[in-house]
């Protein structure tokens, strides 16, 4: 493949230097059409745009053949590839190579290319937006699969199910065809993959905060000794200000729980 990215270079700079040669007397104001010379200078022109087109299209042939022998065929592979519990984007350097490639060609000016390749060229910003969308899938999940605990399993079981049998589809039946483009797929399971992950790590981080505020409560007394041993212990009435300030804490605290199970419901 690199090899037709040369070849197509040096056809193109080729047809560059035969132009700038030949523009120059085709401009020319003296009448020179009916001279042999100039006929056989024209002549020669043309036999050498019809060798270099008949190389192109030699180069546009070998290159769909390349591309029909390996990378197309990898269209029709899952698009992910199950890997023990996770799964990973199944790109083949093939195709990788392929679309490189193409993205090189169409950087030489008045390059002529066939069809197929055209068609190839006008999916390349689907293939990309879609290896990034998988990517996040299968990165999102991994991240979520290894922050479950046992304890929280049980209650996100059935999301993460769906999630699980969109992923097996993916690896077993949902290709990168042209003509069954996979885009609504990915994009609905991204958006579900990414709505449960910002959900479940909400979640955690809120339980999180309420054992925080749980640990803080239990190990504070409600009331303390006052600040030298006479004090008795039980005697608070002189104490108005402490106790205030320890009934607001427990109201905050219960207020901030309050909040966070407003919010996880």
């Amino acid at each position: 493949m690199p090899k037709l990215i040369s070849h197509y270079r040096w056809v193109n700079q080729l047809r560059q230097r035969v132009n700038s040669q030949i523009e120059p007397l085709r401009t020319i104001d003296i009448k020179i059409e009916d001279n042999e010379c100039y006929k056989r200078i024209l002549e020669q022109e043309r036999n050498i745009q019809m060798r270099l087109d008949n190389f192109i299209e030699n180069l546009n042939q070998q290159w769909i053949d390349l591309f029909q022998n390996g990378s197309l065929l990898h269209l029709n592979e899952p698009i992910l590839r199950k890997v023990n519990e996770y799964y990973t984007v199944n790109i083949k350097p093939e195709l990788a190579t392929a679309l490189h490639e193409v993205m090189r060609l169409y950087q030489i000016p008045n390059l002529i290319l066939s069809s197929e390749i055209e068609e190839f060229y006008q999916q390349i910003d689907r293939f990309q937006q879609q290896f990034i969308d998988l990517d996040y899938i299968t990165k999102s999940y991994r991240h979520i699969y290894d922050n479950v605990s046992l304890i929280e399993y049980p209650l996100i079981r059935e999301e993460l199910a769906t999630i699980a049998n969109d992923l097996d589809k993916a690896s077993t039946i949902i290709t990168l065809n042209i003509d069954t483009d996979p885009t609504d797929f990915i994009r609905r399971l991204r958006t579900t993959i990414h709505d449960f992950e910002a959900r479940f790590f909400k979640s955690k981080s809120n339980l999180d905060d309420i054992q925080k505020i749980l640990q803080t409560y239990l190990k504070t007394a409600l009331y303390s000794r006052g600040e030298t041993r006479q004090d008795p212990l039980l005697i608070v009435y002189e104490k108005e200000n402490r106790v205030l300030k320890r009934n607001n804490e427990l109201r905050d605290a219960g207020l901030r729980l309050q909040d966070i199970l407003k919010v996880s419901t």
